[in-house]
């Protein structure tokens, strides 16, 4: 899987998923990761705070989305070419925030809001 250039579902049967908790999240876990469940991969559960850290376990892969960034520059992203579910996303600005971080989301929560409406 190492070189493929894109990644399936069954590709995943035998592979150890890393995820966040589902008790964080329950909706959005069912989400992402039932459907590697449904093929047999194994989902490996973490806290919230060390789901990143355990992100380059070598032994296992992720479902994340493509804007999220990667923690460390030893790990490479392949899109999931058989997915059939999405997430969509909900923004609530109360004011404006000097954070560039922030920014940046914001301005793609924009974008993405305008393409979807036109």
């Amino acid at each position: 899987m190492e070189r493929e250039r894109a990644v399936t579902l069954e590709q995943l049967s035998k592979r150890r998923v890393s995820a966040f908790s589902k008790y964080s999240n329950g909706e959005l876990f069912a989400l992402l990761f039932e459907p590697a469940v449904a093929v047999g991969a194994e989902i490996a559960e973490y806290s919230d705070y060390s789901f990143y850290r355990n992100l380059s376990d070598q032994n296992a892969v992720t479902l994340m989305p493509s804007w999220q960034p990667l923690p460390s520059a030893k790990l490479d992203r392949r899109p999931l070419l058989d997915r059939d579910r999405s997430v969509d996303l909900a923004c609530v600005r109360l004011r404006a925030h000097s954070h560039p971080a922030l920014e940046r989301f914001w301005a793609l929560a924009q974008e993405m809001s305008a393409t979807r409406l036109s």
